[in-house]
């Protein structure tokens, strides 16, 4: 449905620049967004890069195992169905320690790992499970 909303609103503004005589402006502006989406996008991915090797780093010297008992009484009550033995419960903890911490960007890429776990056990596709809901709200 957004795709029609998006492609309506872009076919709009080619026919009313097109109408007002603005063309010229509307290309300019598509460059510039162009380049602006381009900038944007290296510099959010240097972000990732970097948090998510630190978090590699993390895992590999096993300071996530003392995350998941530190954090494991309130993972265990919010996540029922999730075991401690897990590598989705020390993802989970990483990214509450992440958020924590106040390291917004470094949870960006646990949780995006942890929503994909996540996903693995829906009954549908298009439906989120509780631990889904409850991770969403819990990291807003």
């Amino acid at each position: 449905m957004m795709n029609y909303i998006w492609c309506a609103i872009i076919l709009l503004s080619i026919f009313f620049s097109f109408v007002c005589g603005n063309t010229a402006d509307l290309s300019s502006t598509v460059i510039a967004s162009g380049k602006e989406s381009v900038e944007f996008l290296i510099g959010i991915l240097g972000i990732f890069c970097f948090w998510g090797g630190i978090m590699n780093v993390i895992e590999k010297s096993g300071l996530n195992k003392l995350f998941s008992k530190a954090l494991s009484p309130i993972i265990k009550l919010l996540f029922k169905d999730v075991k401690p033995e897990s590598k989705l419960f020390d993802a989970i903890s990483l990214s509450m320690a992440a958020s924590l911490l106040g390291l917004g960007n470094a949870s960006t890429p646990l949780g995006i790992s942890v929503m994909k776990e996540f996903a693995k056990d829906r009954p549908n596709e298009y439906t989120a499970t509780n631990n889904m809901v409850m991770f969403v709200v819990l990291n807003s």
